[in-house]
């Protein structure tokens, strides 16, 4: 419940205290109250109604008032909330002293318990992020923009793997960005290898940002799921099913990225579910 006090019916409520006695009277369900700032002069006892414990008191205009609690006496609506998460993809914009000063300001910020931030600087910039994350005591995760095919040490010139940046500290990295797919003179990062990277970043204890959609090209189409069906069967196949809580899905279909043309919240939430369902 979001608002502080809810007023119920019991005529219409006959589902919510199902098979228990209660007079058929007006009463409140209070989904905030604090169990340990109950005053004395309220009277009050605890039930155990389905799968929630229920406080119930009288107040002084007697109103039998109803909080849902749970067994280690903490808020079900602060518990069950959904934390957001905020991905800041830096790309290959900012100069050392740009992303310098945005790093640190950054840091400064104390973010809500409620919002995982994560930031995507430059590879260069990544060991002063991780340097000012420690030193301002920030809950920022730094977060690379892709990996190596390759993972483990050896001779791997010029490339960036998995491993090294979970011993750097990083957290997260993005993989799949519709720009690495779509490639730079035309050598474009095709589905098994997105899957093998996505293999090395679980292999190497990082989270994983996987974007998907760059083939949404048409917001008046449904989504294809195909690809994305054949992208998650392959990686199915190489990493652990408990791994799987590891990779964020992040959605960026072609024509909304950039253009000013977001996605319809109906489309939105078919291809949400339409993932999830996968």
């Amino acid at each position: 419940m979001t608002t502080e006090c809810m007023k119920y019916n019991y005529k219409n409520s006959n589902n919510l205290f199902n098979n228990h006695k209660i007079n058929k009277k007006q009463f409140f369900i209070k989904s905030r109250l604090s169990l340990d700032k109950i005053k004395d002069n309220h009277t009050y006892d605890t039930r155990a109604w389905t799968k929630l414990r229920i406080k119930r008191y009288t107040n002084k205009k007697s109103n039998e008032v109803y909080s849902f609690i749970n067994d280690n006496n903490t808020n079900l609506e602060t518990e069950n909330r959904r934390k957001k998460i905020i991905i800041a993809n830096w790309k290959c914009y900012l100069l050392k002293e740009e992303a310098y000063k945005l790093i640190d300001k950054l840091t400064q910020i104390k973010f809500s318990n409620y919002i995982d931030v994560i930031v995507s600087p430059n590879l260069l910039f990544l060991p002063y992020l991780h340097e000012k994350i420690k030193q301002n005591n920030s809950k920022i995760s730094p977060c690379s923009q892709d990996v190596s095919l390759v993972n483990g040490l050896g001779a791997f010139t010029g490339e960036t793997t998995a491993n090294l940046l979970h011993e750097l500290g990083i957290n997260y990295t993005i993989i799949g960005h519709s720009e690495r797919k779509k490639g730079f003179f035309n050598v474009g990062e095709n589905i098994e290898q997105t899957a093998l990277k996505v293999y090395n970043a679980i292999n190497s204890k990082l989270k994983v940002i996987l974007c998907v959609g760059e083939n949404y090209t048409n917001r008046e189409c449904s989504f294809p799921f195909q690809r994305f069906r054949e992208l998650l069967s392959l990686i199915k196949q190489k990493i652990p099913k408990e791994e799987i809580k590891n990779i964020i899905i992040a959605f960026e279909p072609r024509f909304a990225v950039g253009t000013g043309n977001p996605v319809s919240s109906s489309n939105l939430n078919n291809c949400c579910f339409g993932i999830l369902k996968k």
